[in-house]
């Protein structure tokens, strides 16, 4: 039975975006409370990680890192050290 008289849910508001440092803050408080606890410890891998890809700007060109396992290219292959 369906019952009318009942008020209708509120309508959620999606939530505020984030600034990257404040959800690399929220990961880091994450990750010290659950290290706090041997059985959390055991059974989840850490926390933190590092991007896939980064953007990076300069005054006139973007520049587009991605990470990968794998690399295959050709005898004109060019690498850049670090």
């Amino acid at each position: 039975m369906c019952d009318e008289t009942a008020a209708p849910a509120p309508q959620s508001q999606p939530p505020e975006p984030l600034e990257a440092n404040e959800v690399e803050r929220r990961f880091a408080e994450l990750e010290a409370l659950a290290r706090t606890k041997p059985e959390l410890t055991q059974r989840i891998p850490p926390f933190s990680f590092t991007p896939l890809a980064d953007v990076l700007e300069g005054q006139d060109e973007f520049w587009i890192e991605l990470a990968s396992s794998v690399t295959t290219c050709g005898s004109s292959c060019k690498t850049r050290s670090a």
